[in-house]
């Protein structure tokens, strides 16, 4: 009892605080806290604390322990103790504001003994030139061979200096010597205070600490991620070892994904196309974007629960194939039919493509409504094959080029015409197709398409066009070529139309004989003769003589004879003119049994002979043996001071009768 008194005086009357301590357990004997036993005056004026608010209370609930009552210092108590071996360091308590080298003595079982000592002028004292190297040889080889920027901190006189860099620190830095320097001369004032704030806060804690740093070195703007390790001497910190990675390319690489995933954030949520993310196995819809939800009626965690061919109303199994294929990336573009949370069928573009999320592969579909699109379509097909019919079915040629004059179509009447199929015809030019002539020249006709192209407006062929086909056949056209233009007015190609006008010219040609012609006898009538009259009558023609004659008796042989007799007289008579005349002369039937006969370039003698000719000539009527009395007459216009219409007068003035017979 008077040992133990003994033993309680000389631990009240030591100049350095003592505390004894138990360690807590719980049922799975883990240490989770710790108490104090008991502590002599000086524990109690080094820290504060008074004895009746700490003992017997655990560390955690204690106000006046807290700041040794942290995760940190429970490990390193619990270390010591199991350990069986006493532990010295100093630190930095925060609490207390200044430093104390404390030392850990295990006692028996969970208790240990906790001595507390003024450390101050122990801390980081400044090293002479006769300290040996901060670093031990094998550190101070790997020192300059790692990858990183290192450098030795120490504390002296109340500042940082640094004493030491390696060689991958001048090089990211600039810097070959920057022992003595401190933070703030090394990298600034505003950088060099952060520096010292977490130097500092190592120093405290004993513990490593890590941070950060953006620099701006004179090789070029850099990010450092560096560690603070304290470096043990003595008992206490004698140096603090940065090593620092250079993070600057990481830094901008994480910079530009985090940049680049907020735009793909934006565009996929901000969009205004339906975007869903597909998984291309099963087909479940992992995301979807809110136009998405808006264009289906669902919500996203409505979406989210669905199968892609909950929305495709194509077979399942066809489904599956189509994402297949996208993923495959065989084919990217397709256009289903997809139903609405409303029931209505809507017509969509979808182009998908397989992406990683960087643990499996998706489909990303971007999907178009195109429902109006395809209704137009399906119209605009319907117009299509309504214009080929016509096409088909019209029955003129029809012909269309593009901008170029190159043959885009032939229809089948065109075909037949030109000779060419639409699959020969398409992709030459115009003009080698079309061989255009001028039927009555022979000479090219202008290029009609070319003329629409240049022009835009609707031309016509002129006529007497032909066209010369494959076949070398001469076929007369008419035809009319129009623009096909733009909403804007643009011209796009030209589309012709023609027809074979073989009919209707032989048909003209008819008319117009029968028009300038007599029937019964085919030569040219009084009208033709008025017509032409003008275009006779001329200095180049000079002479120009007329015989007039007259049959005697037509209808006395029409009434003796009959109608046919009389027309048989009439043909006799043209024939005995046209075989006494020159094929030259001009032969016309002037009236119903008067003839004249316009001789160009000949004389009155000339002509008076072809009467006699006339006189001579037996015309075989019936066998009748009848007589037949024609009267002739001749005159000569041999000036242009003459006119024509009196040259007629005086012919007729001269006829006389003349007698021919009759077999």
């Amino acid at each position: 009892m008077e040992k133990t008194h003994m033993i309680q005086n000389v631990l009240n009357i030591l100049p350095f605080g003592i505390g004894y301590i138990k360690l807590l357990v719980n049922s799975r004997g883990e240490t989770e806290d710790y108490m104090f036993l008991d502590m002599n005056p000086a524990f109690e004026k080094l820290t504060g604390w008074h004895r009746t608010d700490v003992l017997e209370k655990k560390a955690s609930e204690s106000s006046g322990v807290v700041n040794l009552a942290g995760a940190h210092w429970l490990a390193y108590f619990d270390n010591v103790v199991r350990s069986g071996k006493a532990q010295e360091t100093t630190q930095w308590i925060e609490a207390f504001k200044r430093y104390l080298k404390i030392t850990v003595i295990p006692d028996k079982e969970l208790t240990f003994a906790l001595i507390l000592r003024e450390a101050s002028d122990e801390i980081m004292q400044p090293g002479g030139e006769d300290h040996e190297d901060p670093l031990p040889e094998e550190m101070s080889v790997l020192f300059n061979k790692t990858h990183d920027a290192i450098s030795l901190v120490e504390y002296r006189n109340g500042e940082f200096h640094f004493i030491r860099n390696n060689a991958v620190h001048q090089r990211l830095t600039g810097l070959s010597d920057i022992a003595g320097m401190t933070p703030v001369q090394l990298v600034g004032e505003e950088v060099g205070a952060k520096l010292e704030t977490y130097y500092e806060q190592c120093l405290r804690t004993g513990r490593p600490v890590g941070y950060e740093q953006s620099f701006n070195f004179e090789p070029g703007d850099r990010v450092w991620q560096t560690e603070v390790t304290p470096v043990f001497s003595g008992g206490g910190i004698r140096y603090l070892l940065c090593s620092s990675k250079d993070v600057s390319e990481l830094k901008k690489a994480q910079k530009e994904n985090e940049i680049l995933t907020q735009r793909l954030h934006a565009m996929f949520n901000r969009h205004s196309a339906v975007m869903l993310i597909v998984e291309p196995v099963s087909g479940r819809i992992v995301d979807a974007n809110p136009s998405a939800c808006k264009f289906y009626g669902y919500t996203r965690e409505e979406l989210q629960c669905l199968l892609i061919h909950d929305l495709n109303v194509l077979p399942p199994d066809e489904i599956a194939k189509f994402r297949l294929m996208s993923c495959q990336e065989k084919q990217n573009f397709f256009v289903f039919p997809h139903r609405l949370r409303s029931g209505e069928i809507r017509t969509v573009d979808v182009y998908s493509c397989p992406i990683s999320d960087g643990e499996r592969v998706l489909l990303y579909s971007i999907i178009f409504d195109v429902t109006d699109r395809e209704a137009y379509r399906k119209e605009l097909s319907k117009e299509k094959e309504k214009l080929f019919t016509t096409l088909r079915s019209i029955g003129d040629g029809v012909v269309t080029t593009d901008s170029a004059g190159v043959i885009s179509s032939l229809n089948s009447v065109a075909q037949d015409i030109t000779g060419w199929t639409n699959d020969e015809a398409k992709g030459k030019l115009f003009t080698e197709v079309f061989h255009l002539l001028n039927e009555e020249t022979g000479e090219p006709v202008e290029n009609p398409i070319q003329k629409v192209l240049d022009t835009g407006r609707i031309i016509g062929l002129a006529n007497h066009t032909v066209l010369v086909n494959r076949h070398g056949q001469y076929i007369p056209i008419a035809d009319s070529a129009a623009p096909i233009q733009t909403e804007n007015g643009e011209t796009f190609g030209v589309v012709m139309v023609f027809r074979d006008v073989s009919d209707e010219k032989e048909h003209s040609r008819q008319i117009e004989f029968l028009s300038y012609h007599d029937p019964l006898t085919g030569l040219f009538n009084r009208r033709y003769v008025e017509k032409i009259m003008g275009s006779l009558d001329i200095a180049e023609n000079l002479p120009i003589s007329v015989i007039i004659g007259d049959i005697n008796g037509l209808k006395i042989t029409n009434d003796v004879f009959g109608q046919r007799a009389g027309d048989t007289l009439l043909q006799n008579v043209t024939s005995l003119l046209r075989e006494n005349c020159n094929v030259d002369d001009l032969i016309a039937r002037w009236g119903g049994d008067e003839f004249v006969v316009f001789m160009l370039r000949t004389s009155l003698k000339d002509a008076e002979e072809v009467i006699h000719k006339i006189m001579d000539t037996r015309i075989p009527v019936n066998g009748s043996g009848l007589l037949l009395s024609m009267s002739l007459g001749c005159a000569s216009k041999k000036s242009m001071d003459t006119c024509i219409e009196g040259v007629m007068r005086e012919a007729e003035e001269s006829m006389c009768w003349i007698y021919v017979n009759i077999v």
